[in-house]
């Protein structure tokens, strides 16, 4: 069976070489899309030169200053406690065993887990920089293997567009914070939920 844990970060700009995690946020649903844990959102620690290097790159970046800005993460990093990146991933670890229990995994047997969001392999890409998140990625060191198989919101939108297939987006009164996003694409998961219903019903 599956886990979902849907995703989202918000970043200094697209490059995950040069780029700066600035927040992370995830929840962890069951394959019907039930959700298992509580939403997680946090400011992501930085050392004092890489502070400079942001602020530097936000100077230079005026559309990825003004996103910010207006949805408030700017002021988030001023006034709330900031997580290493290596405590996120061990939550998420934590998380991701929590929800396991109560699909009562035993005798060895895990549910994979996917990763879920909107464009979520740019999420993916920074996270593989991270020298902890990259364990879930590349070995089961921590008890946790994320599936190379992702749930692409973005793509299903795009294929369903493609097709001439309507379907509603899902509302989103505060977007580019973490936790808004997440709850967006569970929203926008759930209603696509919804609109293949009918298809699996006919075949009952």
């Amino acid at each position: 069976m599956t886990l979902f844990a849907f995703l989202d970060i918000e970043t200094t700009g697209l490059s995950p070489d040069d780029d700066h995690i600035l927040e992370i946020a995830w929840l962890i649903t069951d394959s019907k899309l039930e959700t298992l844990t509580p939403l997680r959102s946090h400011i992501s620690e930085h050392s004092q030169g890489e502070w400079q290097d942001i602020w530097s790159q936000l100077q230079s970046n005026e559309p990825v200053r003004h996103m910010h800005q207006e949805s408030g993460l700017l002021n988030a990093i001023r006034s709330h406690k900031a997580w290493p990146l290596s405590a996120s991933a061990l939550q998420f670890r934590d998380d991701i065993e929590n929800a396991r229990r109560q699909l009562g995994d035993h005798d060895g047997t895990k549910h994979s887990v996917h990763l879920a969001g909107l464009s979520i392999s740019f999420d993916r890409d920074f996270l593989k920089k991270d020298p902890t998140w990259a364990l879930f990625f590349d070995n089961d060191v921590l008890g946790v293997s994320l599936h190379h198989r992702l749930l692409d919101l973005s793509s299903l939108k795009m294929f369903l567009t493609a097709r001439g297939v309507p379907w509603d987006k899902a509302v989103n009164s505060q977007p580019h914070r973490a936790s808004n996003d997440v709850l967006e694409t569970l929203a926008q998961a759930r209603s696509f939920w919804e609109l293949l219903t009918p298809l699996t019903e006919e075949e009952n």
